[in-house]
């Protein structure tokens, strides 16, 4: 009988421990799903969908559909792998993470007066600056292809949802057949290049590349495949070219060392294409917390609904012990754990503790919570018991959770965390009684996420997040036409409103074009100073650089206008330090972008018309 024993031991029991042996190779997500497939057969057949982080090549198994190069040392590889081939990447030296592909969601007039675009109209020397010669990639939701806002400027169609992949000629006549059935993806390339003589786009000469994702929900592989595509595609065109992004998640590093930050790093780097990002949606949200262990040790929150994530980020250097509280019963875990436990009524509770990823130094505990009974969503947490504690920071982030005693600072989306990306905060330029009427004209929406990125134990530094902020609320802007708003307050027929950052993130890549069209050869790191350079301050967003606006407001006149005076020796007679326009909402729907009072459009044009008197004379 003991011998029977030791033989299970050596058959079930001991491959199952050694597939964690190596623990920092393996996200915590990913050694959730191992366990499930344990539960339900040894060495399943089944394939588990896969990030693989890898040195080279050299005895990669498995079904991999995709190859990126990260840098010249680095390779990211996307595919179907199943339990056996993750037991041969444990063995390899050259490989470095594996993850699953975390999940990311949409981020969802008024937009060219507060941006200035409406001066840049005005003005006889900038005007002809609409984005020609430029490529605006937008990965989302799809497009409406037969919206007159892009007819003639879309170049291509990729379809991840079917494969399909359509050109300009095929689309022009008619025979594509990806539909944009969500309306996000059709509404945020209308901000960055819609023509329409009302909503008008920030730059509607722009070329467009367009990759639907999905619908409601993203994976992370498949935005992966998106940008990979888009980057290769622009780059083929031989234009200058940008990609909008105006997609997040609440969960992850938010460090910029997650694989999809790197990859974007990588397309920044490698094609010298600026990347656009939304900065997220959970400004007033209680989906963070942070604990300095030396000072508190427990974190409470409530479930919302009946699942939840709960994603915890502790500094490598520190060692403790978690013991997560339910109503129903506590339950301890250690560094290097994985628990799948029933709570009964409490529902189902899956947790992984990993020990220092390789890609930031830190340590990672991820929750998922699942099936809770309504009377047991209450009065949750997680408590730390330090063993040796040197550092004490951590953060939890959550989905689905509110935490009883939130940090909103951190609350910006990890992918736009990256100091790679343009990342995009949102500000109130529209007010309706009916839609969000506690909003202040000129003041950061309520919604938008704020800085600053997590600092990480491998030389990550809190970085001041989100990098510069514009419209986000109330926007009108194309929509697909064979779906009806169900509050119409644009008033013409393909256009609907939304907000969001993911509305604020298209008005600075279509403003990215217009300095893209003035100087073609500019690089990632030249746009971005440009933007914040020339954002404008005013008594909201203070004079200081901070967490909640950035560096200030998105300027479309100063920043072209100075691009040209370095270039040509254009002069911008009409910048001045720039308080909050007062501009009433009047309580209404959406209306035209430069459209104000009859009285304030008088008053601004005649003063418009002293100024360039004054400067004449004088100068």
């Amino acid at each position: 009988m003991p011998f029977f024993f030791f033989l299970l031991f050596l058959l079930i029991i001991l491959p199952y421990g050694l597939l964690f042996s190596l623990e920092d190779k393996f996200s915590p997500a990913l050694k959730l799903a191992l366990l499930n497939e344990q539960k339900l057969t040894y060495l399943s057949s089944k394939q588990l969908r896969l990030m693989v982080i890898t040195r080279n090549l050299k005895h990669i198994s498995g079904n991999t559909e995709r190859i990126i190069k990260l840098s010249s040392e680095e390779y990211l590889l996307i595919g179907e792998y199943t339990l056996q081939d993750i037991k041969t990447f444990k063995t390899l030296e050259n490989v470095i993470y594996i993850a699953l592909p975390m999940k990311y969601s949409p981020l969802l007039d008024k937009v060219a007066l507060y941006t200035r675009l409406t001066d840049l109209m005005q003005d006889t020397n900038l005007s002809e600056y609409k984005g020609r010669g430029v490529i605006i990639g937008i990965a989302d939701s799809g497009i409406d292809y037969t919206h007159p806002a892009f007819r003639g400027r879309i170049l291509e169609i990729h379809d991840l949802t079917t494969g399909e992949v359509c050109y300009k000629e095929e689309i022009e006549k008619g025979n594509c057949n990806q539909r944009d059935t969500d309306g996000h993806g059709t509404h945020v390339a209308g901000i960055a290049a819609g023509d329409h003589e009302v909503y008008r786009g920030i730059a509607p000469e722009a070329e467009l590349i367009v990759v639907k994702i999905g619908n409601e929900e993203f994976r992370e592989d498949k935005i992966i495949e998106a940008l990979d595509i888009l980057a290769k595609r622009i780059k083929a065109y031989g234009k200058p070219g940008v990609i909008n992004l105006s997609l997040g998640t609440p969960l992850g590093p938010h460090d910029g060392t997650d694989p999809i930050s790197r990859f974007i790093e990588s397309i920044v780097n490698t094609y010298k294409i600026p990347v656009v990002v939304a900065a997220g949606n959970w400004g007033n949200e209680p989906i963070h917390d942070k604990l300095n262990l030396f000072q508190e040790n427990t974190s409470s929150f409530d479930v919302i609904g009946s699942w939840a994530y709960v994603d915890i980020w502790i500094m490598g250097t520190d060692s403790v012990e978690l013991t997560i509280n339910s109503p129903c019963q506590a339950v301890s875990i250690r560094e290097g754990d994985t628990k799948l436990i029933d709570l009964g009524n409490c529902g189902t509770l899956a947790v992984s503790f990993s020990g220092r990823n390789p890609l930031n130094g830190d340590k990672n505990v991820f929750i998922k919570i699942d099936n809770v009974n309504e009377n047991f969503r209450n009065g949750w947490s997680v408590s730390f018991t330090p063993i040796d504690v040197k550092d004490g920071e951590v953060h939890l982030w959550g989905e689905n959770v509110a935490f009883a005693s939130p940090d909103y600072s951190y609350t910006i989306s990890s992918l736009a965390s990256s100091s790679s990306v343009i990342s995009v905060g949102s500000f109130t330029s529209k007010v309706n009684v009916n839609i969000n009427p506690y909003s202040i004209l000129g003041s950061i929406s309520n919604f938008s996420s704020i800085g600053p990125s997590r600092r990480c134990s491998y030389g990550c530094k809190e970085n001041l997040k989100p990098d510069i902020v514009a419209p986000g609320e109330l926007v009108c802007s194309a929509y697909p036409l064979n779906i009806k708003p169900l509050i119409d307050l644009c008033f013409y027929e393909g256009f609907n409103w939304m907000q969001g950052t993911s509305m604020s993130a298209p008005a600075v890549t279509g403003a990215v074009a217009l300095l893209l069209q003035v100087e073609h050869t500019l690089t990632p790191s030249e746009v971005k100073e440009i933007l914040i350079n020339n954002a404008y301050k005013d008594s909201f967003t203070t004079q200081k650089p901070n967490n909640v606006y950035g560096h200030g407001k998105l300027d479309i006149y100063k920043s072209v206008s100075s691009l040209l005076e370095e270039r040509e020796g254009f002069s911008d007679r009409n910048t001045t330090e720039r308080e909050t326009l007062n501009v009433s909402s009047g309580g209404g729907g959406c209306t035209s972008q430069g459209q104000v009072s009859i009285i304030y459009l008088i008053t601004f044009a005649l003063f418009l018309k002293v100024i360039r008197f004054l400067y004449r004379f004088l100068f």
